[in-house]
């Protein structure tokens, strides 16, 4: 499970990155256009709504050896592979990237305690995520300079923003998402007296005495020394005082045995 989570991390960070950098969808087409030159520099000039012959965008090609070539698509020139998959995929594509975000502020909802605080700091982390697949969407296909496509690339394209915003999604619920794993993965044995404390207690202090029972990422990354590991080295402690408490009476009752046993030899001397 822990392999399982940075795994997830480490893609989740990646694919902003990957997709800013990957090759473009009409990579060939604009190689073959320029060759034997290369690629220098694309300029979107026109763009309408419909187009039934993929004629949506017009853009200009420059090419190293200073030619310019005039040509039409459908999607942005701009648009990489995976961004194209993507679009291509709508709107499974976006409802399968929402799985994993979706999973892991269930674990952290569970690991929270169902807290609102949490819910709603995840509705709004949710609703970014969601919005930045609708403006990936928009853009591969959507008017280039519309009244809110500049805030869009920068709150939702700008690889950084969203890196950022990730990055914080996945620690603010780090420790949550833990304890929920911890919930799922690891036995616990009921506690009566701690639930019957729990009502009796004051709720301030009750949820204060509710978190010092919760595991920590250290238990997550060491699960030797999981809740688990401390019940049952608790239960053993008490089985050796049991132990020791049953020596200690039945040395008591020996050494009782022994004082009357001389009492009365003395008497019959």
């Amino acid at each position: 499970m822990r392999a399982a989570l940075l795994i997830f991390a480490l893609l989740v960070v990646a694919v902003p990155t990957q997709a800013s950098s990957a090759e473009l969808y009409l990579q060939g087409r604009i190689e073959r256009t320029c060759g034997p030159a290369t690629p220098t520099g694309i300029v979107v000039h026109h763009w309408k709504s419909t187009c039934p012959s993929d004629d949506c965008f017009s853009w200009r090609l420059s090419c190293s050896n200073g030619a310019r070539h005039e040509l039409h698509s459908a999607e942005h020139p701009g648009t990489t592979v995976l961004e194209h998959t993507f679009y291509a995929w709508a709107p499974w594509s976006l409802a399968l990237c929402m799985v994993p975000f979706l999973l892991y502020s269930g674990l952290a909802l569970l690991g929270a305690e169902r807290r609102v605080l949490v819910a709603a700091i995840n509705v709004a982390f949710l609703g970014y995520f969601l919005a930045a697949g609708a403006a990936l969407y928009v853009s591969i296909i959507g008017n280039p300079w519309g009244n809110w496509s500049e805030a869009q690339r920068i709150a939702f394209l700008n690889p950084y923003a969203f890196g950022g915003i990730l990055v914080a999604f996945l620690l603010i619920n780090l420790a949550a998402v833990c304890r929920g794993v911890e919930f799922l993965f690891f036995a616990h044995t009921p506690h009566p007296a701690y639930g019957a404390l729990m009502v009796l207690a004051d709720p301030f202090q009750a949820n204060r005495a509710g978190g010092s029972f919760m595991p920590n990422l250290y238990e997550l990354i060491d699960p030797i020394q999981t809740a688990e590991h401390y019940r049952r080295e608790t239960e053993l402690l008490n089985a050796q005082r049991d132990k020791l408490d049953a020596q200690r009476s039945f040395a008591e009752s020996y050494l009782r045995a022994r004082r009357a046993l001389n009492a009365s030899s003395e008497e019959g001397e």
